[in-house]
């Protein structure tokens, strides 16, 4: 074999950069968006069943209903469209969708929870009266007879699966290098001092209609718990309100975060070699550099 033929011909392959990426540092940041809890009902006559949990999107763990870990978003030179969904209103309402979007990505979005308009629980992620849970959420609980009405569906778990009435567990998610639960279903209302406790990630305590022992409990804010169900009467409110959702980013700590005006956020945490930025409230944009 003479010498020539031991060479080799220079590389012809394409370089997949962009101009993005020659101007701007590569930034790839996990997320976690979390839809608004519902807001639950009540009547001086009648019981109500909890309320559904906000549903649970995010690149950092499994996902509501399961779903497996979405990936990474590249925010290279994007600016990023944030919007938190509120808890519904109390007296039953769905809970609003919170989403992000930028020019080269899709829109995430979590849906808020369901309302309950009925004994039964509403389902998570559903953003409706249905019991049924949507895409990122499960299924609210069925009601016991004369003992209490079903629990709200939560990100992590059904309605009724720790205890009747119960609300769904939502997800843990350590995001923020701690496991916090988001998207907890509201427990269901009951009768003779029953009543059903909240589901992990926000989800508030059901009323007990008999005796007026316990007032319903309202979803907690920035998890997207859904609200406890209310029996109304004896000195009950009509329902409570759901907890608001929430967006979180979490990115390198060599790059520098801008949240814009029209959104409320938590000053930046760090957790190791990342950072990490809270959105809390509004509609706005965010960018990093």
């Amino acid at each position: 074999m003479s010498r020539f033929a031991q060479r080799t011909r220079p590389s012809t392959a394409v370089s997949t950069w962009t101009q993005a990426d020659l101007m701007f540092p590569r930034i790839e940041i996990d997320y976690l968006v979390v839809g608004g809890g519902g807001g639950a009902a009540g009547t001086v006559n009648g019981t109500r069943g909890g309320a559904g949990g906000g549903g649970v999107r995010t690149s950092f763990a499994t996902q509501g209903k399961g779903v497996s870990a979405a990936t990474k978003i590249n925010v290279t030179g994007q600016t990023v469209s944030v919007t938190i969904g509120g808890g519904g209103a109390s007296g039953g309402a769905a809970g609003s969708s919170s989403f992000i979007s930028s020019a080269n990505i899709s829109v995430i979005e979590s849906l808020g929870g369901g309302y309950p308009t009925s004994s039964f629980g509403a389902g998570a992620g559903n953003s409706s009266t249905s019991q049924t849970g949507g895409t990122y959420g499960y299924d609210g609980g069925n009601s016991v007879a004369g003992i209490v009405r079903g629990g709200g569906g939560g990100a992590g778990e059904a309605g009724n699966t720790d205890a009747n009435g119960a609300g769904g567990d939502g997800v843990s998610v350590s995001i923020t290098g701690s496991a916090v639960f988001y998207g907890g279903g509201g427990g269901g209302s009951g009768d003779g001092g029953n009543f059903g406790i909240g589901g992990d990630g926000g989800g508030g305590r059901g009323s007990t209609y008999s005796y007026g022992a316990y007032d319903s409990v309202g979803g907690t804010a920035n998890t997207g718990g859904g609200a406890g169900g209310s029996g109304g009467g004896n000195g009950q409110s009509d329902g409570k309100a759901g907890g608001s959702g929430v967006v979180i980013f979490r990115y390198p700590s060599t790059v520098t975060i801008t949240v814009g005006a029209g959104l409320t956020a938590d000053s930046t945490g760090t957790d190791g070699e990342f950072s990490y930025k809270r959105i809390t409230a509004g509609s706005g944009n965010v960018s990093w550099a």
